[in-house]
């Protein structure tokens, strides 16, 4: 579940350790390599899959983007600048991927809440992003739908993942109703089974996606799934290596 993010934290430091500069060519390749790698992820797991059922729509249409930052300094004001970024590109979702770095997944899930927090307050009195922070081994459970998001947010790289809060109204508004596609021939049949069933409430549309979710991911198999990423998440450091090393 997508969360806004909590009071903004004094002193905010990096997780991890920063790199070395690169020189201009070797940087453009393992931008290129990451942007690649966080496509594959998107496009062979989660829309292949139908996890998540906007993706393809918002990325054929230009509303999401992601973008790669290589960090050379201790500060987080490139992360900051990123933020800012994308709030003023009007992306309903912004992801920003950090290529090669290295840092333990509950870490960088809370500094990832920290960095949104700081971020929002910087961009206005209203909070702008919620954030749902991204890594390739995110610990989770099988028991349901909710406990197996952390295994479908295994992006390759850890990476950010900011959503505007207007944007998430808006989806989740627009998709109250019922929308169902009958054969002509079946109009008749369909009418009469809906007069006899009885009444009943209609899951929020969230539950219903992690319900489905869950029921695909025990159709594939958890294991398939785990495999599937985490090979994603090993051929991009393999390209990675075999940039930086020249």
């Amino acid at each position: 579940m997508l969360e806004a993010s909590a009071p903004p934290a004094d002193g905010i430091e990096l997780p991890f350790e920063p790199f070395e500069p690169l020189q201009a060519e070797r940087l453009a390749q393992l931008e290129a390599a990451a942007l690649e790698a966080n496509a594959t992820y998107v496009e062979e797991i989660l829309e292949a899959h139908a996890f998540c059922p906007f993706s393809r729509e918002g990325r054929r249409s230009g509303a999401t983007a992601c973008e790669i930052l290589y960090p050379i300094e201790r500060s987080i004001e490139p992360l900051l600048a990123a933020m800012l970024r994308a709030a003023e590109g009007g992306y309903q979702v912004s992801q920003l991927a950090l290529p090669g770095v290295e840092v333990e997944p509950e870490r960088w899930s809370r500094f990832c809440q920290e960095l949104t927090a700081a971020g929002n307050a910087r961009i206005g009195a209203r909070p702008t992003f919620a954030v749902a922070p991204l890594h390739p081994a995110l610990p989770y459970r099988r028991d349901s739908g909710l406990t197996i998001v952390p295994l479908l947010r295994r992006a390759p790289d850890p990476t950010i993942q900011w959503v505007r809060l207007d944007a998430l109204a808006s989806i989740y508004e627009g998709r109250r109703a019922d929308a169902e596609y009958v054969e002509p021939e079946r109009i008749q049949q369909y009418l009469q089974s809906k007069k006899a069933e009885a009444p009943r409430a209609r899951k929020p549309l969230y539950d219903r996606i992690a319900e489905a979710n869950h029921e695909t991911t025990s159709r594939l198999g958890f294991e398939a799934i785990e495999a599937s990423l985490e090979a994603i998440h090993q051929r991009a450091r393999a390209r990675y290596r075999e940039i930086l090393a020249g």
